[in-house]
């Protein structure tokens, strides 16, 4: 009987309190609900603007021309196979390498290298493939160019063959061993650290990176002026606090770019794998994760002192001066990134703006990218630009909270004094 008792006062126990909190009046929602409302007005606004099109249809349109530009010049002309015979192989294998060149209408510009200099000169991409008696040591860079994949594979069957001929003496017995030879084995080698392929999406992820953060760092400081301007700031800080109000924005604004990096990441991978282009190749998903963690790991620095900034501005003709100051430690870190992922090598300044929040954006990818920074230094800058992120965003809600109850004039003291 008990068992049929409990489940029903259990039921009048959950009708009760329902009916209760259905008739009580509604209680707005606590802080956090303020700052997600804020987001959400911020990404709304800023996803239905004229710019945030504009600017996404262009930068789209850049990133395309990247991707499909190497695949358009591929398919419209045969770019010259250069090829090495190892100096120590049979006269027959040059022989064979240029007569099945013209026979298959292919251009290889050969060259003689010894073999100990084979393997770095495939890693470093001054060569295409390396032919010897015993083998083809192809780099990775060739396996999307169909073209001379076929050149390949046939010059490594004839090669087979001869090798088999030279071996049994082109007797009769042993001409049966010369038709059924297999080709020689093709060791296709990963595409080089410092290849192009490789060079060009560190290149790509350092214009993405500095486009992303300049725009949306500044829509930060343009969205805090603007309100403070029309005085609607007020009224909101009589709600809500400052650091929620700013956070709110941020989070807004970082949600939309959020959204932009992975439209562009979705274009580039499909325009990527229907182009068959290597521009992308040498991009593994750990390097696409770096760049987008430390775009993000950016954007949080960079994005909380360009609102103090907007709250110091009084006027739009000063957004100007406030940006090129601003704007200098993202400069530096992008040249200095720019220029170590095309060198192929990692420079000392590199290394030391891993270390400085507003740098490490474009500083960590590149050097992770070139194999010359360890996961536990990663780690370290990471971590840095979380506490940057902490101490700044303490920072600029008080200089925002004390630049509107005095106007944009805030001392030091101001701010030492502000909770």
């Amino acid at each position: 009987m008990r068992w049929v008792v409990y489940p029903v006062v259990l039921a009048l126990l959950v009708w009760r309190i329902a009916r209760r909190r259905r008739g009580a009046p509604r209680r707005r929602g606590g802080p956090r609900s303020d700052v997600w409302l804020v987001a959400a007005r911020e990404y709304r606004e800023r996803a239905r603007s004229r710019t945030f099109r504009i600017s996404t249809v262009v930068v789209l349109l850049v990133l395309l021309a990247a991707i499909v530009g190497p695949s358009i010049g591929r398919h419209s002309r045969h770019a010259p196979l250069r090829l090495a015979v190892v100096a120590a192989a049979p006269p027959w294998v040059d022989g064979s390498v240029v007569a099945l060149a013209r026979a298959l209408d292919q251009v290889v510009i050969v060259t003689i290298i010894p073999a100990s200099a084979a393997g770095a000169a495939l890693r470093a991409g001054t060569i295409d493939v390396a032919a010897s008696a015993r083998e083809l040591r192809v780099a990775g860079s060739v396996a999307s160019n169909t073209t001379a994949q076929s050149y390949i594979d046939a010059l490594a069957l004839t090669l087979g063959r001869l090798r088999a001929a030279t071996a049994a003496g082109l007797n009769p017995s042993q001409s049966a061993a010369v038709i059924g030879a297999p080709a020689l084995p093709v060791h296709g080698l990963p595409s080089s650290p410092t290849g192009s392929t490789y060079v060009a999406a560190l290149v790509i992820g350092a214009i993405v990176a500095f486009v992303l953060l300049t725009q949306y760092s500044t829509w930060t400081l343009l969205g805090v002026m603007e309100e403070k301007s029309s005085r609607v700031v007020e009224v909101l800080l009589a709600t809500m606090r400052p650091l929620r109000l700013l956070s709110g924005k941020v989070l807004g604004i970082g949600a939309l770019a959020l959204t932009q990096v992975a439209l562009l990441g979705a274009v580039a991978l499909i325009a990527s794998r229907a182009t068959g282009t290597a521009v992308l190749a040498g991009s593994s998903p750990s390097t696409v994760v770096v760049w987008v963690v430390w775009i993000l790991l950016g954007y949080g620095v960079a994005s909380w002192v360009y609102a103090a900034a907007g709250s110091l501005a009084e006027r739009q003709d000063q957004v100007q001066s406030l940006l090129l100051p601003l704007n200098i430690p993202t400069i530096v870190g992008y040249i200095t990134a720019l220029t170590a992922a095309s060198a192929g090598h990692a420079t000392t300044l590199l290394r030391v703006l891993a270390f400085i929040p507003l740098t490490s954006t474009f500083a960590v990818p590149t050097l992770i990218g070139l194999h010359a920074m360890s996961w536990g230094w990663a780690l370290v800058s990471a971590l840095e630009s979380v506490v940057a992120i902490v101490l700044v965003a303490r920072g600029a809600a008080a200089i925002y909270q004390r630049a509107i109850l005095r106007g944009g004039r805030v001392r030091l003291r101001d701010l030492r004094s502000a909770r």
